[in-house]
């Protein structure tokens, strides 16, 4: 990765530590590693990347050994370590444990092959720590292929989410609530959509988007008619 404003070397190969990532899903359902292995990764990375370790110059980032332990936070389920991990393997900087860090751009067939099968294998372990948009992921990907009981279960395990304290707050959880309204209508449950809209319109007040909450107020006044 590439960080600011600390600037170190650009760690080229850093995909290779996200290929950890694959199937890890598969091995924690065998043997879970307990979130506190997690949270100790994390903050080995947070430290690292400010150069806090004894072992480090003051203030001096080491990006390569942050990463690493990113990755193993990562693998771990640690919700934060998953978010920024993402967000790096879709070419953006990190925000919450490595703010500023990203890849190196992914310049061969093999690179991108290998961030992309370890972006996949990263839906399943955000679902799993509880992350909003990786549910409301798998809800549309069921929505699509007509699971709607299912692709309900998902989008309300996404509210269920972000109303427990998820990442992203009120601008996600109006969005959720209007997908799972849209759902609850195409099985055929008007009255429960109604009412589903109605408090994504709230909800979408209390984002600040009072427009969009007047719109929904009336679609769901319009559907209890």
């Amino acid at each position: 990765p590439t960080a600011s404003p600390a600037a170190p070397p650009p760690l080229r190969r850093a995909w290779q530590s996200s290929t950890l990532l694959v199937g890890a899903s598969e091995q924690r359902e065998a043997s879970a590693p307990p979130a506190s292995l997690g949270r100790v990764h994390a903050r080995l990375a947070e430290l690292l990347l400010a150069g806090g370790t004894p072992t480090q110059t003051e203030g001096e980032a080491d990006v390569f050994s942050a990463a690493y332990h990113l990755v193993c936070a990562a693998a771990a389920g640690e919700p934060r370590a998953l978010r920024d991990l993402r967000s790096m393997l879709r070419g953006l900087t990190g925000d919450e444990l490595l703010p500023g860090v990203q890849l190196a751009p992914l310049c061969t067939e093999e690179e991108q092959s290998a961030a992309a099968a370890a972006c996949a294998a990263l839906g399943p372990l955000l679902a799993s720590a509880g992350d909003a948009a990786a549910l409301r992921d798998f809800a549309e990907a069921e929505r699509a292929k007509g699971e709607l009981a299912s692709a309900e279960e998902w989008l309300r395990g996404a509210v269920e989410a972000v109303r427990a304290g998820g990442a992203f707050g009120d601008a996600v959880l109006h969005s959720c609530l209007k997908r799972l309204s849209e759902v609850q209508l195409e099985r055929g449950e008007a009255a429960e959509a109604a009412a589903t809209l109605a408090a994504a319109a709230e909800a979408a007040r209390d984002a600040g988007a009072f427009k969009l909450g007047m719109k929904w107020d009336m679609e769901a006044t319009a559907m209890e008619e």
